[in-house]
């Protein structure tokens, strides 16, 4: 599922960090830069995971869209769209809920229910798989006549084969993330997962690469992953063990988990529903080019989804101790931190979208505009911080109900609106209405119920670093390296993200990045050579 994974998304500090840095003591961390410490590490851990799979996943784009065109690379975006949406709806919003539930149980020393929220968590969204695979093929036919591709016909076999796999790797992966394990999700899903798929994709390049082989591949790799995961889960916490044994606390997991239900399917999909509805309204190259753009905006997603990621089991654990002054100044910090991470990756995207996209093939420079809508997309939900998060760890379940029919009715609406008449670029303003319609809303929310907002004075730094980055590279690039190509882009992607930079750092930096910059440096000084 290669695009799912993207939107989802810590390990606390302790004395041991040493010989392990994702030991997790029993109680929170009393300490606000505690805290701020132990999630920028979960963080970190969590986005070199994801630089990696990014890394591999654009080396894939590249081989896909060279050796396959946009028309097929369309085809195999609608197999993994297809995957993606199964796995939705299998899950139940039980996701959430066990990120949220296993560290409460965990901290409480109650093994049993512990047990039974991993057993809940796992089986129930891998037995729904099965079905719902099983159904897949059953209406086959059906899903082709709605999305006018019959080339997919041949790749459903192979979705409903990797359904439940999927399934149980994804589930295992919230399991681990519940008891603050980020590198496991890491070592599985973002280096095993990704070089397999590399890998075996590459000696295709020389005997023929198509949809469907390439879906096979991805398949063959996900298995790998899930055994893997399931490895690290055993680890953690012994899964041989009598299910007789467990507490089943059904009704608090699915009170919590049901009302999310909504929120994880937009979650999940991401940019999905945009690509149905190209497959259904527009071609498959269309298709292509969307999921090229979705890929390169990816990177300004990286950090964010690794920080909410890490965010929610912190959130829970705040909410559950009642700590409201820990909870504002993290969300304050984290919220700075994704925007100011986000902020260059737009403005690289919005001064230099046709060579970016070049390096996919010629057929896919139409899509600059779509990617910039997309790169902006990224910034509006990075500049709105964990609201979502916020909202959903503290168990304003009604809250969640809204915000996801919200989120889901205002997608679909304007996809239907858009596509139509604007084509991919279309598909990509309802992702960035419907991202702006719901985070403002979240605020909205935020605030009204514990009087907390994400911005500070601080957060006019990045915004500033970013207007004189700007300015400054799209004097230079237009004065001197206009006409020198692809490395005249490069020298001023590098140029503007040292000019944001230097101007961070003139600004002066806030006490918790000074405190996580002087981390940063002192294990740097540890691993040097010599």
């Amino acid at each position: 599922m290669g695009e799912v994974a993207n939107r989802r998304d810590g390990e606390m500090a302790n004395g041991r960090m040493g010989k392990d840095a994702n030991e997790q003591p029993r109680n929170l961390a009393d300490s606000p830069s505690q805290n701020i410490v132990s999630a920028a590490r979960g963080g970190g851990v969590i986005f070199f995971g994801r630089m990696f799979e990014y890394a591999g996943r654009f080396a894939l784009g590249i081989l896909m869209g060279r050796f396959m065109g946009a028309g097929q690379y369309g085809v195999y975006s609608l197999a993994d769209t297809t995957l993606s949406i199964i796995i939705g709806i299998s899950f139940l919003g039980l996701s959430a809920g066990v990120v949220h539930f296993i560290p409460m149980f965990k901290n409480r020393r109650d093994d049993d229910s512990l047990w039974g929220t991993i057993i809940i968590g796992l089986g129930i969204p891998f037995l729904v798989g099965i079905g719902a695979a099983i159904a897949l093929l059953g209406f086959s036919n059906q899903i082709i006549d709605l999305l006018h591709k019959p080339n997919l016909l041949p790749l459903l076999p192979v979705v409903a084969l990797a359904t439940p796999v999927s399934i149980l790797m994804y589930a295992a992966v919230q399991a681990t993330q519940g008891f603050k394990k980020m590198r496991y999700k890491v070592i599985a899903m973002d280096i095993v997962l990704t070089a397999l798929k590399l890998l075996l994709t590459i000696p295709l390049v020389f005997v023929g690469l198509d949809a469907f082989r390439a879906m096979t591949v991805h398949t063959i790799g996900t298995v790998f992953a899930c055994g893997l995961i399931l490895y690290f889960l055993n680890q953690l916490f012994p899964l041989h063990r009598s299910i007789k044994s467990a507490r089943f606390n059904v009704k608090q997991i699915f009170a919590f988990s049901l009302p999310l239900y909504f929120s994880q399917l937009i979650a999940m999909f991401g940019g999905q529903i945009e690509i149905i509805f190209l497959g259904a309204l527009s071609t498959a190259a269309s298709v292509g080019i969307f999921t090229v753009a979705s890929r390169v905006s990816m990177i300004g997603k990286m950090f964010h989804s690794s920080v909410v990621t890490v965010a929610m089991p912190y959130v829970s654990e705040l909410y559950d101790q009642h700590d409201w002054k820990q909870l504002g100044h993290f969300y304050q910090t984290v919220t700075k931190w994704t925007f100011a991470f986000n902020l260059p990756m737009f403005l690289i995207v919005l001064l230099f979208p046709k060579p970016i996209l070049s390096v996919f093939g010629d057929s896919f420079i139409s899509g600059a505009n779509t990617l910039i809508i997309l790169a902006l997309s990224s910034l509006v939900g990075a500049a709105t911080g964990i609201c979502g998060v916020v909202i959903t760890m503290t168990e304003r379940t009604w809250l969640n109900t809204f915000n996801s029919i919200l989120d889901l009715g205002s997608t679909i609406l304007l996809n239907m609106w858009l596509v139509p008449e604007m084509g991919v670029t279309g598909a990509a303003l309802a992702e960035l209405i419907s991202v702006t319609l719901v985070n403002a809303v979240r605020l909205i929310e935020v605030y009204a119920i514990f009087r907390l907002s994400p911005y500070n004075r601080t957060f006019f730094k990045p915004i500033t670093a970013g207007l004189v980055a700007l300015s400054a590279t799209y004097i230079l690039y237009y004065l001197i390296f206009a006409e020198i190509g692809i490395m005249g882009v490069i020298i001023n992607i590098i140029f503007l993200l040292a000019v944001y930079m230097a101007t961070i750092i003139s600004l002066g930096l806030a006490d918790d990045d000074r405190l996580i910059l002087d981390k940063v440096i002192g294990r740097l000084k540890r691993i040097r050579p010599g």
